[in-house]
This record gives C-alpha cells, structure tokens and sequence, in this order.
C-alpha cells in the first residue's frame, strides 16, 4: 500500500517539561509546507518526510523512516554547514554544539551526533 501527502501544518505548543517554551521555537514558525511519500508492507513502514523550513532556516529538512522497529533513521537537510542543533524530535535547542547542552544524540547539520 502507497500512501502519500502535501499539507501546511503549524506546529504547537508541547508539554514536554524538559523543554524551556521560552528557547522553542516551533510555535513561531507559522505555517511550515509537510511532503510525505511512503509504503506499507506486511510488517514494515517505509517513508521520506520532506519538511520545508527554507523561509525560516533557509533549508529543507528531509526524515527517512526506515519501517516501524527502528523508528527514524536518517535525517539530512539541503544546506550544507548548518551548525543549528535539534533533539531527536526536531526541536531546535541551541545554534551550536555546547558544554551547555546534555549527554545526548542531537542532530547537527543533517547528521546524528552524539555529544
């Protein structure tokens, strides 16, 4: 089964306590344009989620799903060099890697780094 979407979402406030509403910015992106390509097979998702952020990061943030199990397992962008960092969720958490952040993974420039 093929399944597949374009549509305008705006991202909302959550209420993850370990999050500071104050430093997220999701809410303030305003309408962000979601393109969604996928296939199911018996026991697997496979999709490619294109996330159009070029009007307020100047890029487009592309999550690949690789089936159901494993969760996302790839995530790049078209800009080259971008040193924002996001949670594994996609909330931005600082413009760089810092002694600030926590142990984690994050994603930096379209990759997974572990910090």
């Amino acid at each position: 089964t093929n399944i597949s979407t374009t549509q305008t979402i705006q991202i909302v406030a959550g209420d993850d306590a370990n999050v500071d509403p104050t430093t997220w910015m999701g809410p303030a992106l305003g309408d962000v344009p979601i393109v969604l390509s996928g296939r199911f097979t018996d026991d697997h998702l496979y999709a490619d989620i294109d996330i159009d952020m070029t009007a307020m990061l100047g890029q487009t943030i592309k999550v690949t799903v690789g089936d159901a199990t494993t969760s996302i397992n790839k995530v790049t962008t078209d800009k080259v060099g971008s040193t924002a960092v996001y949670t594994l969720g996609g909330v931005r958490v600082a413009n760089s890697l810092n002694d600030k952040l926590p142990k984690g993974v994050y994603i930096v420039g379209g990759k997974k780094v572990l910090k």
